[in-house]
């Protein structure tokens, strides 16, 4: 708000200004104009240049590039309709022992386990005996023993609550019980970003051994035999067997490997770069575009001081070509 002060008293002066100091301060309004240049060759890996005029303390830039779109700068989260796809992938390497040892499921509805030994153990036995009610079992061809598999699974209906999880339950006999190595990945494909992948070794797991005989830990992730995601060098996720019968226990082991909740439509906010600040005097830009395409530029000009602040958005379209 500008104030005409020229013919006031200086009691009407100081009701104006209290008034306004009681409301939103004087502001400053943003004057300042960005054009393109006339001389820009508008090639990939060339710099473009933006010309600056006004007055504008503070100038923010957004080249329109992935994860620097003014449109996503307060997007930390996608709905279902911003996701292409998020896909689960699985390497499997069975060894030793029976085959079919393990099972594996995905689901969005489990709050995870309550460290609770009893309560836990109680909770998946009721959960299995149901026939895993909420879960989604997902099939996988396990192959010859010490050779890896791989299998892909799409998961995008899970996205806003996903659990994956590993139910080791091998065999008990004459031989070993079976082991099992495991790598994997998460990769989400979201509109105006860039497919991000989450690996096994960056996600947090919770393990339970539901043997009562077990003596490593029942929650343990580096026990032998049991769960270990401690050796990413071998595998993410190690479930070491033993010996069958004769050479081991005489029980067949029974645990679960869990993912805690991921929700994966949590996405970082894109950027801008600060250009000018209140103490710089600039009257262009340049910037290069690695790639070509057609970008939408954003500048934000702000006055900020302890009297009030003024903004103004200014965007322009930069349609960039190949470099032949």
């Amino acid at each position: 708000m500008r104030l005409n002060i020229k013919y006031m008293s200086l009691s009407a002066l100081a009701a104006v200004i209290l008034a306004a100091g009681c409301s939103q301060g004087i502001d400053y309004p943003v004057t300042y104009n960005v054009t393109l240049d006339p001389g820009n060759s508008y090639i990939a890996g060339e710099p473009v240049r933006f010309n600056i005029s006004g007055d504008v303390d503070n100038l923010v830039f957004y080249s329109g590039e992935i994860n620097h779109q003014y449109l996503y700068k307060d997007r930390f989260s996608v709905s279902p309709e911003e996701i292409n796809s998020v896909k689960l992938h699985i390497d499997y390497q069975p060894r030793n022992g029976y085959a079919n040892g393990l099972s594996v499921y995905i689901t969005d509805s489990f709050d995870g386990l309550s460290g609770d030994y009893e309560t836990d153990t109680t909770m998946i036995g009721k959960m299995v005996r149901e026939g895993m009610p909420g879960w989604n079992q997902l099939e996988y061809n396990e192959g010859p023993s010490t050779v890896w598999t791989s299998q892909e699974y799409d998961i995008s209906a899970y996205a806003s609550n996903f659990v994956l999880a590993f139910h080791w339950h091998p065999v008990l006999g004459t031989s070993a019980q079976r082991h099992y190595w495991l790598n994997g990945a998460i990769t989400a494909d979201i509109k105006g970003a860039p497919a991000s992948t989450t690996d096994f070794t960056g996600i947090d797991w919770e393990a339970i051994m539901l043997n009562p005989e077990y003596t490593q830990g029942y929650y343990t992730l580096s026990g032998n035999p049991g769960f270990n995601t401690t050796k990413p060098s071998t595998a993410a996720i190690m479930i070491n067997g033993c010996l069958g019968l004769g050479g081991g226990p005489d029980y067949a082991h029974n645990g679960w490997i869990f993912t805690k909740k991921m929700a994966l439509t949590s996405i970082s906010n894109d950027t801008g770069i600060a250009v000018k600040n209140l103490q710089t005097y600039m009257d262009r830009y340049e910037y290069v575009f690695e790639q070509p395409g057609v970008y939408t530029v954003t500048f934000v000009g702000i006055n900020d001081n302890v009297e009030g602040s003024s903004k103004k958005v200014k965007q322009l379209t930069v349609n960039i070509f190949p470099n032949l």
